[in-house]
């Protein structure tokens, strides 16, 4: 005796789920301080904040990027060389004096928005 199966379908409507889309995009970046005096060898934080559009929240896995001229390099070192924001849309960098005094300057950017911290490198 041969079972014959049915296969049974049943089309079970499931919810689409879709992120609601924020509108919130970042407007400024702003590097604090704006300025640094650092003796060889010394070492200072910045801090770079992306600063969302107003009534948004900041975002957390923003990816900051820093840019130093060649000439500048014999002056500062920076570290890391890229920095992920925080929940309060903030990445940390340190900037240390070389050996050589001198003016420098640091680019952090964000997508096309760009701040720059003047470094002097003293004795």
């Amino acid at each position: 005796m041969l079972h014959q199966h049915r296969r049974l379908s049943i089309l079970i409507p499931l919810p689409t789920i879709t992120p609601t889309p924020t509108g919130c995009e970042t407007e400024s970046i702003s590097a604090s301080p704006s300025e640094l005096v650092l003796k060889s060898g010394e070492g200072g934080e910045v801090k770079v904040t992306l600063i969302p559009i107003e009534g948004c929240s900041p975002e957390e896995g923003d990816v900051v990027t820093t840019k130093i001229n060649k000439s500048d390099r014999k002056h500062i070192f920076v570290s890391p060389r890229s920095a992920t924001t925080d929940v309060n849309g903030e990445a940390f960098f340190i900037i240390t004096a070389k050996n050589k005094t001198g003016n420098a300057k640091v680019k952090f950017r964000y997508e096309k928005l760009k701040d720059t911290v003047k470094v002097k490198v003293i004795k």
